[in-house]
Protein backbone atom coordinates (compact mmCIF):
# COMPACT_ATOMS: atom_id res chain seq x y z
CA UNK A 1 0.00 0.00 0.00
CA UNK A 2 2.71 2.27 0.45
CA UNK A 3 3.38 2.52 -3.21
CA UNK A 4 0.08 3.73 -3.89
CA UNK A 5 0.77 6.82 -1.36
CA UNK A 6 1.58 9.14 -3.44
CA UNK A 7 -1.38 8.80 -6.31
CA UNK A 8 -3.81 8.31 -3.13
CA UNK A 9 -5.07 11.70 -3.15
CA UNK A 10 -6.08 11.71 -7.13
CA UNK A 11 -7.02 8.39 -7.25
CA UNK A 12 -9.85 8.96 -3.82
CA UNK A 13 -10.28 12.30 -6.16
CA UNK A 14 -11.43 10.14 -9.18
CA UNK A 15 -13.56 7.68 -6.97
CA UNK A 16 -15.49 10.51 -5.74
CA UNK A 17 -16.33 11.63 -9.53
CA UNK A 18 -18.39 8.33 -9.63
CA UNK A 19 -20.55 9.85 -6.87
CA UNK A 20 -20.99 6.67 -5.15
CA UNK A 21 -20.17 7.80 -2.05
CA UNK A 22 -20.74 4.77 -0.16
CA UNK A 23 -17.85 3.22 -2.04
CA UNK A 24 -15.34 5.78 -1.40
CA UNK A 25 -15.87 6.03 2.09
CA UNK A 26 -15.61 2.00 2.36
CA UNK A 27 -12.13 2.04 0.15
CA UNK A 28 -10.82 4.90 2.94
CA UNK A 29 -11.71 2.51 5.60
CA UNK A 30 -9.66 -0.21 4.09
CA UNK A 31 -6.88 2.14 3.68
CA UNK A 32 -7.44 3.07 7.33
CA UNK A 33 -6.99 -0.25 8.70
CA UNK A 34 -2.95 -0.07 7.59
CA UNK A 35 -2.20 3.25 9.09
CA UNK A 36 -1.71 4.71 5.66
CA UNK A 37 -3.75 7.68 7.00
CA UNK A 38 -1.60 11.03 7.14
CA UNK A 39 -4.27 13.76 5.35
CA UNK A 40 -5.06 12.15 2.75
CA UNK A 41 -7.79 9.66 3.72
CA UNK A 42 -8.94 11.89 6.20
CA UNK A 43 -9.48 14.98 3.70
CA UNK A 44 -11.12 12.62 1.49
CA UNK A 45 -13.59 11.12 3.96
CA UNK A 46 -14.45 14.73 5.06
CA UNK A 47 -15.41 15.25 0.64
CA UNK A 48 -17.10 12.30 0.67
CA UNK A 49 -19.37 13.22 3.82
CA UNK A 50 -19.37 17.09 2.41
CA UNK A 51 -20.48 15.63 -1.02
CA UNK A 52 -23.48 12.84 0.25
CA UNK A 53 -24.69 14.89 2.73
CA UNK A 54 -27.06 12.93 4.41
CA UNK A 55 -28.18 13.35 8.00
CA UNK A 56 -25.46 14.54 10.07
CA UNK A 57 -22.63 14.31 7.24
CA UNK A 58 -21.77 17.70 7.24
CA UNK A 59 -20.52 17.79 10.82
CA UNK A 60 -18.93 14.83 10.60
CA UNK A 61 -17.09 15.98 7.43
CA UNK A 62 -15.80 18.93 9.59
CA UNK A 63 -14.29 16.30 12.15
CA UNK A 64 -12.39 15.24 9.40
CA UNK A 65 -11.31 17.71 7.77
CA UNK A 66 -10.16 18.70 10.95
CA UNK A 67 -8.05 15.50 11.07
CA UNK A 68 -6.66 15.99 8.02
CA UNK A 69 -5.34 19.16 9.02
CA UNK A 70 -3.77 17.53 12.18
CA UNK A 71 -1.46 15.77 9.37
CA UNK A 72 1.57 17.59 7.96
CA UNK A 73 0.45 16.37 4.56
CA UNK A 74 -2.91 17.77 4.62
CA UNK A 75 -4.30 19.21 1.41
CA UNK A 76 -4.70 23.13 1.74
CA UNK A 77 -8.07 22.57 0.54
CA UNK A 78 -9.32 21.72 3.52
CA UNK A 79 -9.53 24.70 5.03
CA UNK A 80 -11.66 26.00 1.94
CA UNK A 81 -14.06 23.01 2.57
CA UNK A 82 -14.41 23.47 6.13
CA UNK A 83 -14.89 27.41 4.82
CA UNK A 84 -17.56 25.94 2.75
CA UNK A 85 -19.53 23.25 5.39
CA UNK A 86 -19.48 26.29 7.84
CA UNK A 87 -20.78 28.80 5.53
CA UNK A 88 -23.59 25.98 4.59
CA UNK A 89 -23.98 25.34 8.64
CA UNK A 90 -24.32 29.75 8.98
CA UNK A 91 -21.01 29.94 11.29
CA UNK A 92 -20.10 32.88 9.54
CA UNK A 93 -17.28 33.37 11.62
CA UNK A 94 -15.68 30.05 11.43
CA UNK A 95 -16.19 30.26 7.70
CA UNK A 96 -14.07 33.24 7.43
CA UNK A 97 -12.08 31.60 10.01
CA UNK A 98 -11.23 28.84 7.76
CA UNK A 99 -11.11 30.74 4.48
CA UNK A 100 -8.30 33.16 5.77
CA UNK A 101 -6.09 30.22 7.03
CA UNK A 102 -7.05 28.68 2.99
CA UNK A 103 -5.47 31.55 1.22
CA UNK A 104 -2.71 31.69 4.02
CA UNK A 105 -1.70 27.91 3.02
CA UNK A 106 -2.65 28.28 -0.10
CA UNK A 107 -1.94 31.83 -1.99
CA UNK A 108 -1.07 30.94 -5.19
CA UNK A 109 -4.16 28.97 -5.59
CA UNK A 110 -6.77 29.75 -8.57
CA UNK A 111 -9.45 29.99 -6.48
CA UNK A 112 -7.89 32.23 -3.79
CA UNK A 113 -9.70 34.99 -5.46
CA UNK A 114 -13.41 33.27 -4.98
CA UNK A 115 -12.50 33.22 -1.11
CA UNK A 116 -11.69 36.62 -1.54
CA UNK A 117 -14.76 38.03 -2.89
CA UNK A 118 -16.71 35.72 -0.37
CA UNK A 119 -15.05 37.31 2.55
CA UNK A 120 -15.98 41.00 0.97
CA UNK A 121 -19.52 40.06 1.40
CA UNK A 122 -19.35 39.65 5.19
CA UNK A 123 -20.21 42.62 7.29
CA UNK A 124 -17.10 42.73 9.35
CA UNK A 125 -14.52 42.98 6.54
CA UNK A 126 -13.23 45.87 5.49
CA UNK A 127 -12.56 45.28 1.91
CA UNK A 128 -10.64 48.87 1.80
CA UNK A 129 -8.45 47.50 4.06
CA UNK A 130 -7.79 43.87 2.42
CA UNK A 131 -3.91 43.28 1.25
CA UNK A 132 -1.83 40.23 -0.16
CA UNK A 133 2.10 39.55 -0.26
CA UNK A 134 3.56 37.39 -0.99
CA UNK A 135 7.78 36.05 -1.27
CA UNK A 136 9.55 35.03 -3.91
CA UNK A 137 7.41 32.30 -5.58
CA UNK A 138 4.67 34.28 -3.52
CA UNK A 139 5.23 37.36 -4.55
CA UNK A 140 5.38 36.40 -8.52
CA UNK A 141 1.67 35.11 -7.64
CA UNK A 142 1.18 38.51 -5.63
CA UNK A 143 1.58 40.45 -9.05
CA UNK A 144 -0.51 37.83 -10.72
CA UNK A 145 -3.71 38.30 -8.18
CA UNK A 146 -3.13 42.44 -9.33
CA UNK A 147 -2.94 41.96 -12.25
CA UNK A 148 -5.99 39.28 -12.65
CA UNK A 149 -7.90 41.31 -9.81
CA UNK A 150 -6.99 44.82 -9.73
CA UNK A 151 -9.87 45.95 -7.75
CA UNK A 152 -9.55 43.19 -5.59
CA UNK A 153 -6.71 44.39 -3.19
CA UNK A 154 -6.29 47.46 -1.71
CA UNK A 155 -2.55 47.24 -1.72
CA UNK A 156 -0.03 44.23 -2.43
CA UNK A 157 3.90 43.77 -1.54
CA UNK A 158 5.57 41.33 -3.83
CA UNK A 159 9.34 40.47 -1.72
CA UNK A 160 11.64 39.40 -4.01
CA UNK A 161 9.14 38.27 -6.42
CA UNK A 162 9.91 37.25 -9.89
CA UNK A 163 8.69 39.76 -12.61
CA UNK A 164 10.43 39.12 -15.93
CA UNK A 165 11.31 35.79 -16.04
CA UNK A 166 13.02 36.81 -19.47
CA UNK A 167 15.30 38.59 -17.30
CA UNK A 168 15.97 36.56 -14.90
CA UNK A 169 17.12 33.62 -16.74
CA UNK A 170 19.35 36.02 -18.90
Amino acid sequence: REHIRPYLGRLLKDDLRRQDYGQTLYIIDRLSIDGLAGGVLPFSRGEALRLRGQNDDLNRALEAYQTALNSPDAPPEAWRQMGDVYRHLDRPDQAREAYTAYLIAAPDAKDAWMVTNYLRTLPYVDMDRVGVWGLSYGGFFTLIAVTDQPKLFRAAVDVAGVADYAMYYA
